[in-house]
């Protein structure tokens, strides 16, 4: 995630990890190597700031418009 973006291995890595955590398993993978497979880019710190907090007191509007935000943050020309 260094590089801005969140690959596929990043999110195993991730699930792994936690369920190892939460649930005291080990989960497998059987499958593809996934490591160039860009899933998302990593929001900037100036929309995190926005959505603090989470939705719970926020109208559809005010929702639509955090995602609208978001979108635009995400878009890669």
């Amino acid at each position: 995630m260094k590089d801005g973006f969140i690959d596929l291995s990043e999110i195993e890595v991730y699930t792994k990890r936690r369920t190892q955590e939460i649930g005291g398993h080990n989960p497998t993978t059987i499958g593809c190597d996934y490591q160039f497979l860009i899933m998302n880019e990593v929001p900037g710190a100036t929309y995190l700031e926005g959505v603090e907090g989470g939705t719970d007191s926020l109208s559809d509007a005010q929702i639509r418009a955090s995602a609208a935000i978001l979108e635009r943050a995400l878009t890669v020309d």
